[in-house]
């Protein structure tokens, strides 16, 4: 995940909403480090990874798999550059916004400005994927 923006909004709403279990990936272990620090259920597991890189893909598989029997949800938001988003902030409760609220946030952005920043990302996201792929055969 490139955690400042989509990554993070997403890992929390997943942890903020019941996930058992939400593994995050990044380059930056204090990036990685902060959004535990934002979340206020004790569920987001970092790993730290270098997407470019297969080798540390994989060794950010075996970290997850260790912990893990299988994955329920992949969301490959990895990428540099692209949109500036940010995302939604607390409610005024100082909760979380929920997996509805942070849809509708992202819901207004244009399809072609979307592809326009992310259609070349379809490289780094297919290698990301594949990571995983044994551990969604192993939940079977």
């Amino acid at each position: 995940f490139h955690l400042p923006g989509l990554g993070r909004s997403t890992a929390l709403a997943l942890a903020e909403n019941g996930a058992a279990k939400v593994f995050i990936l990044g380059r930056r272990e204090e990036v990685l480090q902060e959004t535990v620090s934002l979340s206020k259920k004790d569920t987001i597991i970092p790993v730290q990874a270098d997407i470019t890189s297969k080798g540390s893909l994989q060794a950010a598989y075996e970290t997850v798999a260790a912990q893990t029997e299988h994955v329920d949800l992949l969301i490959a938001s990895s990428g540099y550059g692209g949109l500036p988003m940010s995302p939604p902030g607390p409610k005024p409760d100082g909760s979380i916004p929920s997996l509805l609220e942070f849809r509708d946030h992202l819901w207004v952005l244009s399809r072609r400005r979307f592809r326009k920043a992310y259609g070349n990302q379809r490289e780094r996201d297919f290698f990301h994927r594949c990571c995983i792929l044994a551990s969604a055969q192993r939940s079977k």
